[in-house]
């Protein structure tokens, strides 16, 4: 069998908790738009955030366990969430869509769990 891993270069990321978090994509559940997460062993949830220097400002990291100067100066903070929040837009879906017509004739009324996930 072939590794089909690909090498990623270093970044800088400051995380809430300990442990190997592995990244995924999903869907914002306001706006749809992708958003990186990770998952720990512990089955926590972290969204990652990336915070980008200027232009203008010359940025680098020094990594001291890794003896390394990482020369990307972008700073990926990944906060805890409830994952609850990714399971708002199916919730919304099988409640009957998002528009205001349908949200006041059926307020509240929500269909099994066979049939949201059916």
């Amino acid at each position: 069998a072939r590794d089909t891993r690909q090498t990623m270069p270093t970044r800088l990321l400051v995380a809430h908790g300990e442990g190997e978090l592995i990244f995924f994509v999903a869907r914002h559940p306001r706006t749809s738009d992708p958003m990186m997460l990770g998952r720990r062993a512990d089955s926590a949830i972290l969204e990652v955030h990336r915070h980008v220097p200027p232009k203008a400002a010359k940025a680098s990291w020094l990594v001291a366990g890794l003896e390394q100067v990482v020369q990307d100066g972008a700073l990926y903070l990944a906060t805890p969430i409830d994952p609850l929040l990714l399971l708002l837009p199916l919730l919304e879906r099988a409640r009957g869509g998002a528009s205001s017509l349908k949200r006041e004739s059926s307020a509240g009324l929500y269909k099994p769990l066979s049939e949201a996930f059916g």
